[in-house]
């Protein structure tokens, strides 16, 4: 069974570099958060990036349908989203570590798992 191109490997941009536009934008995208910024709007979003503001919106909502980012409608902004910390736990499980930090990510797992408490701003 042959699979979705979409599924195949990367595809090789006009310069020669393997990549895929679109997952490297929305990287990039998510970059913008760190460090430490609790929120942005959209305008702010397509001002960072270099994108317009309706392909940052496009961006987001995709970003936000997969849980990466997340929407306030009060303020008409976004921030990390919880599929972050998912994904982080996932990158730090599999990382070499210390019995140290062995309790201190077991203690993140347990409190992301909580959904009744808001771990974002």
């Amino acid at each position: 069974m042959s699979r979705p191109k979409a599924a195949l490997a990367d595809e090789v941009s006009p310069l020669g570099s393997t990549s895929i536009q679109s997952v490297e934008r929305a990287v990039a995208l998510l970059r913008l958060f760190l460090p430490n910024v609790g929120s942005l709007g959209p305008t702010d979003i397509a001002q960072l990036s270099g994108m317009s503001v309706s392909t940052a919106h496009r961006y987001c909502a995709a970003l936000r349908k997969a849980g990466l980012l997340r929407y306030d409608p009060a303020t008409g902004r976004y921030g990390l989203g919880g599929g972050c910390i998912e994904l982080g736990l996932a990158a730090a499980e599999s990382m070499p570590r210390s019995a140290d930090s062995s309790s201190i990510i077991g203690h993140l797992k347990e409190t992301a798992a909580q959904p009744s408490r808001q771990l974002l701003p």
